[in-house]
């Protein structure tokens, strides 16, 4: 694989049920999400979108296969440096109205990790 082609989050294999196995929201899913390509998650409520976010975060847990972040195996160990490296917003999330959509996903990071707006 070239460099411009750097594979920033993988699903490999990945299985999330709920409801004890009878709700299956992803089904051996796989799917590479490489650097400098813009991505949409779309699909009717219940889909599993949110869900699909909130692994990479790790505050869903999978129940097989493997999520990679940047060449690093999400798990429990791993969780928080990842978390400090990922920005989300999730639908009907309560978002501060003077800021733009841009503004509202970096404040976390500027806030709590002191980060300069340009980086």
């Amino acid at each position: 694989m070239s460099e411009d082609r750097q594979v920033l989050v993988q699903f490999k294999d990945v299985c999330k049920t709920f409801n004890e196995g009878k709700t299956v929201v992803m089904d051996h899913f796989s799917f590479d999400f490489l650097k400098g390509e813009t991505h949409v998650i779309c699909g009717r409520s219940g889909a599993g979108k949110s869900t699909l976010i909130r692994c990479i975060n790790y505050l869903e847990q999978i129940d097989s296969g493997e999520i990679n972040m940047d060449g690093i195996v999400l798990d429990k160990k791993t969780a928080i440096d990842i978390r400090k490296r990922v920005a989300m917003v999730f639908q009907n999330f309560n978002l501060f109205p003077n800021m733009t959509a841009l503004q509202n996903v970096s404040f976390g990071p500027i806030e709590s990790l002191h980060v300069n707006c340009t980086q």
